[in-house]
């Protein structure tokens, strides 16, 4: 593991000692994932692999977690090669616990997914979005986190292969879901709909209006969303109620 990448399974036989140690520096290495912190990520979770690494921990489940941690840091890094490493670790492991026709796996499949689509390897990230798109619809449904996630994972791949349309239908059902889920001034609602902004400014010439804002009830003459700030700002702006950019549109 590590620089190596080496697999867990090779681990499956040692004593267990740091049980509750290397379970808090996966949660914590997720924390510091969400929050961006990716040195502070680094250290706690190859502080784990070293634990895991010297025989003092043995459980399949947090040893597949530590390479689904692993291969996110590495995907955030833009390290391709070694995201890639950690996410096909995590997928061979899940798989050979649950079963290759489970959910989990075929959600690890789709982590897989999208660090091959941002290695731009497009034709062997597609067949697993859409796997595991389907099973988290079909377990989770269509409102879910899980299935957001992937969805926009999907939708990145579709606009970066030329299907503007298909990607922006996905999208917008990101939008939906999230505007259910979290509400339509939401700052994670508003990052997705100024990414379907940018595909519809840059593929179809659309203005703001027309790309997203009547379908959410939002009256684009209220911030200069062009030239102006983005449509994450105006959201942040409506949240604690500033420059009269509200739902109702009104200043």
């Amino acid at each position: 593991m590590g620089a190596g990448g080496r697999c867990g399974e090779q681990l499956a036989g040692s004593v267990v000692t740091d049980r509750a140690v290397v379970g808090l520096l996966v949660a914590l290495g997720l924390q510091f994932l969400t929050a961006g912190k990716l040195d502070a990520a680094d250290r706690v979770l190859h502080r784990a692999v070293e634990i895991i690494e010297a025989g003092g921990y043995a459980s399949d489940r947090d040893i597949v977690t530590l390479h689904h941690r692993l291969a996110h840091l590495h995907h955030a890094r833009r390290d391709h090669a070694a995201a890639e490493v950690h996410a096909r670790c995590a997928l061979r492991m899940r798989s050979a616990v649950l079963g290759s026709d489970h959910v989990e796996v075929a959600g690890e499949g789709a982590a897989l997914g999208a660090v091959l689509t941002a290695a731009g390897r497009y034709a062997e990230a597609e067949p697993l979005l859409r796997t595991g798109l389907a099973a988290i619809a079909a377990t989770f449904g269509r409102r879910s986190p899980e299935w957001a996630i992937i969805a926009h994972d999907l939708a990145t791949l579709l606009a970066a292969t030329d299907r503007t349309e298909e990607a922006l239908d996905l999208l917008l059902d990101v939008a939906n879901a999230k505007k259910v889920t979290l509400g339509p001034w939401h700052a994670s609602t508003a990052a997705t709909l100024d990414e379907v902004a940018g595909i519809c400014r840059g593929a179809r010439g659309d203005d703001v209006d027309t790309a997203f804002m009547r379908p959410f009830g939002i009256a684009a003459h209220n911030c200069d969303l062009k030239n102006g700030p983005t449509i994450a700002g105006c959201a942040t702006c409506a949240l604690v109620e500033r420059e009269g950019c509200g739902p109702s549109g009104d200043r």
